[in-house]
């Protein structure tokens, strides 16, 4: 996906210290790309971080502006999932959220996240942090509102939204089993691979494209046992 800057373009520079113009029509613009790749089994898609070009939320908003079509959701690590899923007792929950102005892609999320963003628009703070706990008294926190606000957070978050600072989850299997911190933001698959440029210092679309199969090969068995 090629996502167009037709305002505030760059100059051209040299190490000497000269600038000039970039000569462009009125209908050109800078082109950043994005490249991305889908597999339509599993309905898994990796898509390149380019803080220049097409976002996520760009790239969902492409697919969805005639009517919802897609939703993002982040994948976590296979193993954080099965440590989640086995936990029957929620002692604690953090989440921290900053920066927000419109706080309207956070409603519908759930009854937890709806409680967070009422509690930021009552202060009208920009930012929030809230822990809920069971503190030293026996007992857990509701599990399924628990998982039902980290859900939502997740789909905010997929939205290529970086305005999600924390959520992380102390937990435990049952009485008998120590509880553990799960940090729910930190265990979503990401991958960095490097790209050489071209003699002309470009990153072509194939180089970019062998990359995405590149990462899916690494994580191909992972994704098999979540989605195959």
């Amino acid at each position: 996906m090629l996502k167009i800057r037709m305002d505030e373009v760059p100059l051209k520079a040299s190490l000497h210290g000269s600038t000039r113009f970039i000569d462009l029509n009125d209908d050109e613009g800078i082109g950043e790309e994005t490249a991305f790749y889908y597999y339509v089994p599993w309905r898994v898609l990796l898509l390149q971080r380019n803080r220049h070009a097409v976002s996520a939320s760009a790239f969902t908003w492409y697919f969805n502006h005639g009517g919802p079509i897609i939703e993002l959701v982040p994948i976590l690590r296979s193993d954080i999932l099965q440590r989640l899923a086995r936990m029957t007792v929620m002692r604690k929950l953090d989440v921290k959220i900053a920066g927000v102005e419109n706080a309207e892609i956070f409603r519908g999320e759930g009854h937890g996240v709806g409680a967070i963003i009422d509690l930021k628009e009552a202060f009208s703070a920009p930012n929030v942090s809230v822990s809920v706990s069971m503190g030293r008294r026996r007992g857990s926190l509701l599990v399924d509102n628990v998982r039902e606000t980290i859900s939502g957070l997740l789909r905010v978050s997929g939205y290529g939204d970086r305005r999600l600072k924390k959520l992380a989850v102390e937990a435990q299997e049952d009485y008998t089993h120590s509880p553990e911190l799960l940090d729910i933001l930190k265990s979503r698959i990401l991958e960095e691979i490097e790209i050489d440029p071209t003699a002309d210092r470009r990153l072509p679309y194939d180089r970019r494209k062998d990359a995405l199969r590149e990462v899916f090969t690494r994580r191909r068995t992972e994704l098999r046992q979540m989605f195959g």
